[in-house]
């Protein structure tokens, strides 16, 4: 087995042997690039990518980009001038803009190796990369592990918003690149990787770049023509900053998704009759969301969002679709419909919404009723007016994972919110029944030490949109009755549960008791949020009162209201370490020693210089071994 010393030292000469053909155009990257897309007339070429997901000890999934439909392969080898292993050979897909993803199967655990992405037999030196594949459970098992734990660190991210006229754009992944691109596990990025950019890239444009001569369009695109602006928005920040794309190529990382990558705010996109054009376009922006980032994580209920046509009359509550397959859809009482807003506006940030008209009259959210046939559902509320309609049928989004003595679940804390309305409902929602019934199962059957939770948005902290009625709180401290179900399902666990959380544009450590503990990470790119009475006036450190709870803020990045927004920009991230086992410090595989307890051990590093900001350590307590005796700050019962 390779050492981490030894793994260090080959993975460091790995990136700057893969990296050096990328110097050039790295050191002139403080101009915003130009887009690396081209006529589909020209030579096949990788235009984005490679990314790396779906990590395992034995799997790794790699995802590319090509600048029109070809076949994509991957060699790979543990030498990186022997790519001998090739994978097997996929095509890439209009449909999903030109992008791909292939699983490597049958690797060695706890092995760095390196690899070439091809497109119609075709490398570019764009194209390599390298991955270490996770450590397995059963070749650390040991007399001195006998649970066969491991040690694994892994980086968190957040609001990634990018702002190319600022010098310090590009700061955040070339520090993490320099610091941790040789010790970290993966990346979990918790939400809001990109903010709305580009999003009115018309068909034509993206037909004239993707398309070859003679192609048609894909159906999804009659369907759904905003998605193109979406698939433009990730493009543009991967041509934008090379670091990031960099680390992606390197690090392999689980995806969250927040309101930016669909649109601003966006809510009540599973409440029947919500007309908002930022709740309809959650189906477009998280297929582009998928198309790019989300296929890296475990696989959900299905692979793809279901998106059609249809045409629509007045009164008429039949939706005929002669090219659907309804007959396998799964109705699980949070399963709705919606009709897309239409337009080019439809998937723009900044839009006056108040004054805004759907070119869609039918635009809405509709229940649906009844699968009748292979072709037809029955919806509800029946459309207002004849239209050519483009619609589309969510699917489930979050997930759960495990590595070495942990469990993450990976929540949606935005398809199934419910903001508080008299006329529609009186409580607001965050998870939905069925997400918050999947959590508490999952939970309860978990046998791991460590429970994380990873939440798009603060557990503790407000983050309010506004301070008079009606009040908008994107946290959880805006639906205390999912929040207070969840303290008292945790309390009963007698678990350690950590929370992982974003959005909030500042980092914290915050205990709530011995075994609740929430971190905040970010934000890595966007501006740092002043201490206003939107974010409930809480202080640097010391006791808040967290929506009727009082908890202890450890440590949090604070800004005075009044600070200028330049002052604000200091990008954040956290280095989260799961501490298993130590070495007696000999070389073999015999002398790595479980800890009796574990430990979660959690920095805070300036993006900016890489320098150490505040650590955290959290001693794992479960009920088999609760040697935790202080009460500490309790939740409210």
């Amino acid at each position: 087995m390779t050492s981490r010393k030894q793994w260090d030292k080959r993975y460091i000469a790995a990136i700057v042997c893969l990296c050096l053909p990328l110097i050039g155009k790295v050191a002139s990257a403080e101009q915003p690039a130009t887009s690396a897309l081209s006529s589909p007339e020209q030579p096949t070429h990788l235009t984005h990518g490679p990314i790396l997901g779906r990590h395992g000890s034995n799997s790794i999934g790699i995802w590319a980009r090509s600048n029109h439909p070809a076949t994509m392969q991957v060699l790979y080898g543990a030498e990186a001038n022997n790519l001998a292993q090739t994978s097997n050979v996929i095509r890439t897909s209009l449909a999903a803009d030109n992008t791909g993803w292939i699983t490597l199967s049958g690797l060695a655990a706890n092995t760095l190796y390196y690899y070439a992405v091809s497109f119609d037999d075709k490398i570019s030196h764009q194209s390599h990369g390298s991955f270490k594949t996770l450590a397995d459970v059963a070749e650390e098992t040991g007399d001195n592990n006998p649970d066969g734990r491991f040690n694994f660190r892994f980086v968190a991210t957040s609001c990634a918003k990018q702002s190319p006229e600022d010098p310090q754009n590009l700061a955040p992944y070339r520090t993490m690149l320099g610091k941790h691109a040789g010790d970290i596990d993966f990346t979990m990025q918790l939400g809001d990787w990109l903010y709305e950019a580009d999003r009115d890239s018309p068909v034509s444009g993206w037909q004239a770049e993707s398309v070859p001569a003679g192609r048609p369009i894909p159906a999804i695109i009659e369907q759904a023509p905003n998605l193109v602006g979406v698939w433009q928005n990730y493009k543009t920040y991967l041509d934008t900053n090379p670091y990031m794309a960099q680390w992606h190529s390197l690090v392999p990382s689980y995806f969250a998704f927040d309101d930016h990558e669909i649109l601003n705010n966006f809510s009540d996109a599973g409440v029947v009759g919500t007309q908002s054009r930022a709740s309809l376009f959650r189906d477009p922006g998280l297929q582009g969301w998928m198309d790019y980032l989300g296929w890296s994580n475990p696989k959900t209920s299905d692979d793809r969002i279901l998106f059609g046509r249809t045409n629509l009359g007045p009164g008429e509550d039949i939706l005929f679709d002669p090219d659907a397959d309804f007959r396998d859809l799964e109705l699980d009482g949070e399963t709705t419909l919606h009709i897309h807003w239409g337009g080019p506006l439809a998937g723009m940030r900044y839009v006056d919404d108040d004054n805004a008209v759907p070119q869609d009259p039918n635009a809405g959210v509709y229940k649906i009723v009844e699968i009748i046939d292979k072709h037809r559902l029955r919806i509800f509320p029946t459309p207002k007016a004849r239209s050519d309609s483009g619609y589309s049928i969510g699917i489930r989004h979050y997930y759960k994972f495990s590595v070495s003595n942990s469990e993450f679940f990976v929540l949606d804390t935005r398809s199934y919110r419910k903001m508080a309305d008299a006329k529609r409902h009186q409580n607001p929602e965050l998870l939905g029944n069925l997400q918050m019934a999947w959590l508490k199962d999952a939970m309860q059957a978990s046998t791991a030490d460590v429970l994380f939770v990873i939440s798009p948005v603060s557990f503790s902290l407000p983050h309010l949109e506004s301070v008079t009625p009606p009040v908008n709180d994107s946290s959880w401290t805006g639906f205390v009755d999912d929040r207070d179900e969840l303290l008292d399902f945790w309390g009963s666990l007698k678990r350690t549960v950590i929370i992982v959380s974003g959005d909030m544009h500042n980092s914290y450590s915050i205990r709530w008791n011995d075994r609740l503990w929430e971190f905040g990470a970010g934000p890595i790119g966007s501006t740092n949020r002043e201490n206003s009475a939107k974010t409930g006036w809480r202080p640097a450190n010391g006791e808040f009162d967290s929506a009727g709870n009082k908890v202890d803020i450890r440590w949090s990045t604070h800004f005075k209201q009044g600070t200028p927004s330049n002052n604000r920009r200091a990008p954040v991230y956290a280095v989260v370490q799961v501490n298993n086992v130590y070495n007696d410090g000999s070389a073999e595989k015999g002398a790595v020693i479980a800890f009796p307890v574990p430990q979660v051990v959690v920095q805070f590093i300036d993006a900016l210089n890489g320098d150490l900001l505040y650590a955290e350590s959290v001693v794992i307590s479960s009920a088999a071994t609760n040697i935790l005796t202080t009460p500490g700050l309790t939740p409210a019962q």
